[in-house]
C-alpha cells in the first residue's frame, strides 16, 4: 500500500463518536475565543461608563473566562 492509501484507510475508519469529540472540543475552543472577546468588551464598556459597579462586571467576565478555560481543559482530559 502507498502512503496515501494508508492515510485514506485511516480516515475512513474514524467513528462517529470520535468526530463528535473533535467537534465538541472545537466548539469549546470557539467559545473560549468568545469569552476573550467578552473580556475586551467589558473593559471597553467600563472605561466608557465610569461607575463604582464596574468592578463587579469585570469580575463576572473574568470568572466566565476562567470557567470556560476549565471546561475546555476538562473536555480535553475526559474526551
Amino acid at each position: 500500500m502507498t502512503p496515501i492509501e494508508t492515510m485514506l484507510k485511516g480516515l475512513l475508519t474514524v467513528s462517529v463518536g470520535d468526530m463528535a469529540k473533535v467537534l465538541i472540543v472545537f466548539g469549546l475552543g470557539v467559545y473560549l475565543l468568545f469569552a476573550v472577546v467578552v473580556i475586551r468588551q467589558v473593559g471597553l464598556m467600563c472605561r466608557a461608563l465610569s461607575d463604582e459597579r464596574s468592578w463587579g462586571l469585570k469580575l463576572v467576565a473574568w470568572l466566565h473566562l476562567w470557567a470556560t478555560v476549565g471546561v475546555l481543559m476538562l473536555a480535553l482530559v475526559a474526551l
